[in-house]
């Protein structure tokens, strides 16, 4: 009986220091520090591969997915094909207008087949530029088809499989990718809190799904706008349209706590 109103002591005396230490608390959702980025489809077409999965890690440029691109990559060859044509017509339109510059300069020819030979060259320049900008847009096109990672981070969620349709407006969701090496949690603050929090300021997370472990880290953005709140507690009385000010906190290095968890953040008295 002395021992468990002695434990029982220990757990209000426990609540009360922590209460003491921290002026208040607000319900917050863990997130990439990068935030969450969906890779989506630029063109429409089919997924002929997704090369990840969730939790693998990527970097940027690492390819995730590859759409169909049979028709851009014979659209390319082609524009290739034709640049080198259009190439090769001002090489010969140059050797025509160098050769008659010479006998225009000896009064061999008249002035009029000199400037025949330089309309030719021109004209076979700017046909040279078109086929150019026609390579250039078609390897563009092909690129799109080439789905790559934006950023170095970790596969969140995978949306698509192979042969699924995917389109550009609006894209496609392939995946999500965000940086969880480091991470940060988005806290909710109630209007009535907003004075209490600052940039700096110190905070203790906690998530009901891992008890006995606490997550320090500190305030790094304070909105200036409020917003919608959309980390909801279990509270029967919380109204979803009530109004909230975000506010991110930056987690120590060495955290580890899952994307997307709620959890409690309580704010350290300044």
């Amino acid at each position: 009986m002395k021992r468990t109103r002695a434990l029982l002591l220990l757990t209000v005396l426990g609540a009360t220091a922590h209460a003491a230490e921290h002026d208040f608390a607000a319900p917050g959702l863990v997130e990439p520090a990068s935030e969450e980025r969906l890779i989506g489809s630029e063109v429409i077409g089919t997924l002929r591969h997704v090369k990840v999965e969730e939790n693998d890690v990527v970097k940027t440029g690492d390819v995730v997915a590859i759409i169909d691109n049979d028709d851009q990559t014979a659209l390319l060859a082609q524009s290739k094909a034709a640049a080198d044509s259009a190439a090769a017509a001002l090489r010969l339109a140059e050797i025509n207008l160098a050769r008659k510059k010479e006998l225009v300069d000896r009064k061999q020819i008249a002035v009029s087949e000199y400037d025949q030979a330089l309309a030719e060259r021109d004209m076979a320049r700017a046909e040279r530029d078109r086929a150019r900008a026609s390579v250039a847009l078609a390897q563009a096109n092909l690129d799109k088809t080439i789905v790559t990672s934006p950023i170095d981070g970790t596969i969140l969620r995978r949306y698509a499989v192979a042969g699924e349709a995917v389109t550009n407006q609006p894209p496609t969701p392939i995946c999500s990718i965000g940086d969880i090496a480091h991470l940060r949690v988005r806290a909710e603050i109630d209007e009535i809190d907003i004075g209490r929090v600052k940039r700096g300021q110190h905070v203790i997370v906690k998530a009901d799904g891992i008890p006995g472990k606490t997550f320090a880290g500190r305030v790094i953005r304070v909105n200036e706008r409020l917003g919608v709140r959309k980390a909801l507690t279990d509270r029967s009385s919380e109204r979803e349209d009530s109004k909230v000010l975000p506010v991110i906190v930056e987690l120590d290095p060495g955290s580890h706590l899952p994307v997307g968890l709620r959890v409690d953040v309580f704010f350290g008295k300044e």
